[in-house]
C-alpha cells in the first residue's frame, strides 16, 4: 500500500491524493470508443490530471471536438511568437467529484464542473457512459464497488487505477466482492510495475489499470406484463405538490425532485422497452437498422433522439432547471437577498442546469451567496446613500440631504431624518383607475431592499415588523400616512414621491457614518481616536459632521457603530 508523503496541515485531507502521471493516463484511455462516449464522470478529479487529459482525448481522434480548445499566439523573451492552447471544460460534458474543499478550488478555478464532494455519498440521476477514476489506493475497492453500482441500472464503461495489492491480496469481504464482481463482468485487468517512480508525487508501488464494461440491462416493459396477464392498470393518483412537508425546506424540495425524476425516468424507460413492438412497418429478416417507431419520444439535442440514456440526461437538465427556478422564487431561500442577488440567481439557472439538485449543491450556493451578500449589500446601502444626498438634490428632494464640511473638501452631505424619493414605477397608486395597493412587488421591493440594507447595519438586534402584513394592512384600512415599518416611517403620496422618516436614529447615524466614511468624507482617524486626542483639522469635520457629544457617544457604543457588519444574519 502506498504510504504518503507528510503534508502540511490544511492538505490531511488529501493525504490519499496522488495525481495520475501522464503514462498511466494514456494507458488507462487507450482503447475507448470516444465516439460513444457523451457523459463522463471523474469521481476522484484532484486538480484535474486525469480529467485534463480525458480532454485530450476528445479533442482528438474522429470525434474531434473542436470547441474545447482555443488558441493564442504568445510573444517569448527573445521575440519569438508561440502558439498556445487553451482547454475549456465548461464546454464538455464532463462531471468531477472531489472530497478535498482546496482541490474543489483548484478545479472550479479551472471551470471544471465540480458536482458534489465525498463520491462514495452520491447518488446523483444523471448516466455516464464512462466514469473513470484514480480513487484513494487505500479506499479504491470501495470506490470501484460503487462506481459499478453506479452503472448497474442503466451500463456503460469504468477505468480504475488501483493499488495491484487491492486485486492481488483480497483478505478482505470487500476485495473478494470486488475480485468476484470484475470477474463476473469479465474486466481487462493490466499490472503496471511502479507506476508512480517518477510522477509528481512519488511513491513505490504496483497499480492495476481495470477496464470493465457493465451490460445495458434488458427492460421488460411492466405495461407488456400488466396485458399479458390481463391485469387492469390501477388509477394513478399524483402526489400532493407541496415543499412544506417536512419541517427542513431543502430536504422537503430535494424529495420531491427526486420523486419527479423517478417518475420522467420510468415514462422513458417504458418507451424504450416498448420501442421494438411500435415500429413503422415490420422489419424484414436480416434487416441491419430496424425501421423507425411509430411514436417518438424525444427531449434535447438530435443525438437524444437515438440515445434513451441522452433523453434521460435532457430531461435530468429541464427537471433541475424547473427546480433551480422554483428555490430562487422562494421567500424561504431567498428573503434575505437584495433584489440584485436575487437577479443574479435567476441568471444562473441555466448554468444550474449541469448540476444536480442535491442538498449538498443548494448549501454550496448559498455558501457563494452569503460570501457575495456582503459586498452585494454595501453596494445597495452607497446606493441608497447616493440617492438620499446626492442624486436627488433638486427641489424638495434637496430637504434629504445636510451639508456639512468635510475632510479636505466642503462638499459633504449626511442623511436627514426625513427623506423623500421619486416613485418611478413604484408607486401604490394604479396608473389608470388611482387605486390604492402599498403591496404590490415593486413597492415591496423597493422597501424591502432600504429595509434589509439597514438590518444590514442594525447586525439584525431590532425585531423586525412583518413589513408585507403591515402593508396588507394599510392597503385594507387605504392607510398612506406613517405606516410604521422596523426603521422607518413611510408616506406614499398620489403626486409621485415616496416620504420616509427614520425612527431609529441609532440606526440612521450608522447609515451617515458608513456612507461618509466610504466616501472619504470623515478623517482616516475617526473612531480610532478620543476626540481630545484629534488635530484641530479632525475635529473641524467631526463638529461639522456631528459634534463631539455625539462623537463620544459613537466612542461609547464602539461595538455597534464602529464594528464592520461582516455578515448578514440569514435563517
Amino acid at each position: 500500500m502506498v504510504q504518503p508523503a507528510q503534508l502540511p496541515q490544511e492538505n490531511q485531507n488529501a493525504k490519499g491524493f496522488y495525481p495520475t502521471p501522464r503514462h498511466i493516463a494514456e494507458k488507462m484511455l487507450s482503447g475507448i470508443d470516444w465516439l460513444m462516449v457523451d457523459s463522463i464522470l471523474e469521481p476522484s478529479a484532484g486538480k484535474g490530471d486525469l480529467a485534463e487529459s480525458v480532454l485530450w482525448k476528445l479533442c482528438s481522434g474522429p470525434q474531434r471536438r473542436t470547441d474545447l480548445t482555443s488558441f493564442d499566439f504568445v510573444e517569448e523573451s527573445d521575440g519569438t511568437r508561440v502558439r498556445k492552447t487553451t482547454l475549456h471544460p465548461e464546454k464538455a460534458n464532463l462531471d468531477c467529484i472531489e472530497i478535498d474543499p482546496n482541490l474543489r478550488h483548484i478545479l472550479t478555478g479551472k471551470k471544471y464542473r465540480v458536482v458534489h464532494d465525498d463520491f462514495l455519498s452520491y447518488r446523483g440521476k444523471k448516466r455516464y457512459d464512462l466514469i473513470v477514476m484514480n480513487p484513494p489506493f487505500d479506499r479504491g475497492d470501495e470506490h470501484l464497488l460503487h462506481a459499478l453500482e453506479l452503472l448497474e441500472l442503466h451500463g456503460g464503461n469504468v477505468v480504475c487505477l488501483l493499488n495491484a495489492e487491492t486485486l492481488r491480496n483480497p483478505h478482505t469481504n470487500r476485495r473478494d466482492l470486488l475480485r468476484r464482481r470484475l470477474e463476473a463482468l469479465g474486466a481487462d485487468i493490466e499490472y503496471v510495475a511502479d507506476a508512480f517512480r517518477d510522477a509528481e508525487r512519488s511513491a513505490e508501488v504496483d497499480v492495476a489499470i481495470v477496464k470493465a464494461i457493465v451490460p445495458k440491462p434488458e427492460r421488460p416493459s411492466v405495461i407488456m406484463e400488466q396485458l399479458r396477464k390481463e391485469a387492469e392498470v390501477p388509477e394513478y393518483a399524483a402526489p400532493t405538490q407541496t415543499f412544506v412537508a417536512k419541517a427542513d425546506f431543502v430536504q422537503a424540495i430535494v424529495d420531491q425532485y427526486d420523486f419527479e425524476v423517478r417518475l420522467g425516468m420510468q415514462l422513458i424507460e417504458e418507451y424504450t422497452a416498448m420501442q421494438p413492438h411500435l415500429l413503422q412497418r415490420i422489419p424484414k429478416e436480416g434487416e441491419k437498422f430496424p425501421p423507425s417507431p411509430i411514436m417518438s419520444l424525444t427531449m434535447g439535442s438530435p443525438h437524444a433522439r437515438n440515445n434513451d440514456d441522452a433523453t434521460v440526461n435532457a430531461f435530468i437538465q429541464a427537471v433541475r432547471s424547473k427546480y433551480w427556478e422554483a428555490l430562487f422564487t422562494d421567500e424561504r431561500f431567498t428573503k434575505q437577498l437584495t433584489s440584485n442577488l436575487k437577479d443574479e440567481l435567476h441568471s444562473r439557472v441555466e448554468e444550474l442546469r449541469d448540476y444536480d439538485f442535491s442538498v449538498f449543491n443548494i448549501l454550496e450556493l448559498r455558501a457563494q451567496m452569503s460570501s457575495r451578500m456582503v459586498s452585494g449589500v454595501e453596494k445597495t446601502i452607497l446606493k441608497l446613500f447616493d440617492d438620499c444626498t446626492s442624486k436627488y438634490s433638486y427641489g424638495e428632494y434637496s430637504k434629504n440631504r445636510y451639508l456639512y464640511d468635510g475632510w479636505k473638501t466642503n462638499e459633504a452631505w449626511r442623511v436627514g431624518k426625513k427623506v423623500v424619493t421619486p416613485m418611478y414605477g413604484r408607486s401604490p397608486f394604479s396608473d389608470w383607475n388611482g387605486k390604492y395597493d402599498p403591496t404590490n412587488h415593486h413597492v415591496r421591493g423597493h422597501l424591502g431592499d432600504i429595509e434589509k440594507v439597514l438590518r444590514y447595519l442594525d447586525t439584525g438586534n431590532t425585531e423586525p415588523v412583518d413589513m408585507v402584513a403591515t402593508l396588507e394592512l394599510a392597503k385594507a384600512e387605504q392607510q398612506t400616512r406613517k405606516i410604521k415599518l422596523t426603521y422607518f416611517y413611510v408616506t406614499f403620496y398620489k403626486k409621485g414621491t415616496i416620504h420616509i422618516e427614520f425612527h431609529d436614529q441609532a440606526i440612521l447615524h450608522k447609515f451617515n457614518l458608513f456612507g461618509s466614511q466610504r466616501k472619504g468624507w470623515l478623517p482616516p482617524t475617526y473612531g480610532k481616536k478620543r476626540y481630545k486626542d484629534m488635530s484641530p483639522d479632525e475635529r473641524k469635520v467631526v463638529d461639522s459632521f456631528e459634534g463631539e457629544t455625539s462623537y463620544n457617544a459613537v466612542m461609547d457604543r464602539a461595538d455597534f457603530y464602529l464594528v464592520e457588519p461582516t455578515q448578514l444574519l440569514l435563517e
